[in-house]
């Protein structure tokens, strides 16, 4: 089996984020590295679970006509 780097096709390249500066670096660095190889990016991003209780007061409010969304 040959590994040279020839052989390498890169199609898709995911990088995660936090929205701070090291990641927005980060997200510079895999989007040019994605245009050198002509490649589809993906951008990432996880959040937090809301707390417990959440849904339930978030619905109540929007019965109450006042949204939080």
């Amino acid at each position: 089996m040959d590994n040279s780097s020839q052989d390498t096709v890169i199609r898709r390249v995911m990088v995660g984020t936090d929205r701070s500066k090291t990641a927005d670096d980060a997200v510079q660095w895999a989007a040019a590295f994605t245009d050198h190889f002509e490649a589809e990016l993906f951008v990432v991003q996880g959040i937090m679970p809301a707390p417990s209780g959440y849904h339930r007061i978030r619905c109540r409010r929007a019965d109450q006509g006042s949204c939080c969304y």
